[in-house]
């Protein structure tokens, strides 16, 4: 549903044919489109025996798609009322018509320069072959070859070049930006992109997001479709439509500042947190890496087969995460290191969260990291870790924490190495491996709506 109410060439588009109840619905400016039996071959269908159809496989030649305005008449492109422009980056079409030049010089040239330069396309074609005349005669006889003037259309013949380069030979990805920039630097009134990151660096896929945000105003509307995770948070997820089944979801109920957090956190996985059945939140890289292996241990099946999705978040900011969870209707985890906090203070926390948010963390305030909370169900897996991977620490202070064993200041000194090897121990089945008691906990709290 579009509003044209200012086109007076757009009553096609008034009506209430969007609905079966025609008739107790308002009137809308719009485009219905349904997928729908062809009643021209009705005699053929009826002919054909699907008693032994065990597949339940629908005869897709029968139908045909048809495409009306909200008026009931039929509709085809070129009655299109909106300016608009089509970039698609999901697949490599060669634009063997030059389609796309075309409809930018239809846009970005005035009507009435158009002509003039169509006319003195023409002119120079016609008079360079009567200069040529006499070597293009096909025999003794008046036959001759000549230009055919309906096809030669100016608007037909034209690329886009820069620096002399053709647009064509430029590659995929700078073909895509200049697209792009030149689409939005016309007076089109409706411009489309499908997956704008196709073939682009992360520098050039920002490059074009920024261009994208910069010509985003009342005077047009941009579409983009995308299924990239930067391009999300970027243009801002008040403005995200994200479509599953029939429907459509948005989270334009957002506050401006926790958009604004992802806008600028913008190498966040958002599209796993909204896609994901469950989430769990963590602080660092250790967490991200021994939570599978810890899972598996503790239910006996994969993150994947259960449906939840890790994801580490390299700091404490989870508060942005809240509304988001609940908005979504998700169940979220946290777990957080202690950092000297009580008991009370995360019980208090907890009951500031929505309730499909859970923050768990050690109980014991002197359990201040994740290596920590291993070593004490663990017992053995610092010196295992010593041992075997032969560590060094410079230092047995760490933070504010001083004098601390070599075996756990070695961890610490090489945590990603560290939650490596516990996660293959867990792996392997190797040794008594118990997981700290607030992921056991936590992870049994995340899995009760089940």
């Amino acid at each position: 549903i579009f509003n044209l109410d200012s086109n007076p060439k757009a009553g096609a588009f008034f009506g209430q044919h969007y609905s079966e109840f025609k008739d107790k619905q308002p009137s809308h400016y719009g485009i219905k489109f349904n997928f729908e039996f062809d009643d021209s071959f009705i005699d053929e269908f009826e002919q054909i025996d699907f008693s032994d159809d065990s597949q339940n496989v629908i005869p897709l030649e029968y139908y045909h798609s048809v495409w009306r305005t909200f008026r009931g008449d039929s509709y085809v492109s070129r009655m299109n009322p909106l300016r608009s422009l089509l970039i698609d980056n999901s697949k490599y079409v060669y634009d063997l018509y030059g389609s796309y030049a075309k409809r930018i010089f239809g846009l970005r040239v005035d009507k009435e320069q158009q002509r003039r330069v169509s006319y003195a396309f023409k002119q120079a074609m016609i008079n360079s072959l009567r200069q040529n005349e006499d070597k293009l005669l096909l025999n003794q006889s008046k036959q001759q070859f000549t230009i055919n003037q309906r096809k030669a259309q100016l608007s037909d013949l034209l690329d886009i070049s820069e620096g002399k380069i053709p647009l064509q030979n430029m590659g995929k990805g700078k073909e895509s930006l200049v697209k792009t920039e030149l689409s939005l630097d016309s007076n089109a009134a409706l411009v489309m992109i499908e997956e704008p990151e196709n073939h682009l660096s992360y520098s050039n896929t920002r490059k074009m997001i920024s261009a994208i945000s910069t010509h985003s105003d009342n005077t047009r509307q941009v579409i983009v479709t995308t299924h990239e995770s930067m391009v999300l948070n970027r243009l801002n997820l008040n403005r995200a439509i994200w479509v599953r089944d029939s429907s459509g979801d948005t989270l334009k109920s957002l506050s401006p500042d926790d958009a604004d957090y992802f806008m600028r956190n913008d190498d966040f996985d958002i599209l796993r947190f909204i896609l994901a059945e469950k989430v769990i939140l963590v602080e660092g890289a250790s967490e991200y890496i021994t939570l599978p292996s810890m899972i598996s241990k503790i239910l006996g099946q994969s993150v994947d087969n259960l449906g939840i999705s890790v994801l580490s978040l390299r700091g404490i900011h989870y508060q942005h995460f809240f509304a988001l969870s609940e908005q979504l209707h998700k169940r979220v985890l946290i777990l957080t290191d202690n950092d000297g906090f009580k008991n009370d203070d995360i019980e208090k926390q907890n009951l500031e969260t929505p309730e499909n948010v859970k923050i768990e963390t050690p109980n014991d305030p002197d359990i201040f990291t994740f290596e920590v909370a291993l070593s004490r169900e663990i017992p053995s897996i610092l010196d295992d870790f010593k041992n075997v991977k032969h560590p060094k620490a410079r230092s047995t202070n760490y933070k504010s924490r001083k004098n601390l064993s070599v075996e756990l200041a070695s961890a610490l000194a090489h945590k990603t190495e560290f939650a490596m090897y516990v996660a293959d121990q867990f792996d392997k089945g190797n040794g008594d491996l118990r997981c700290p008691e607030y992921i056991t906990r936590g992870i049994k709290w995340l899995q009760k709506s089940n």
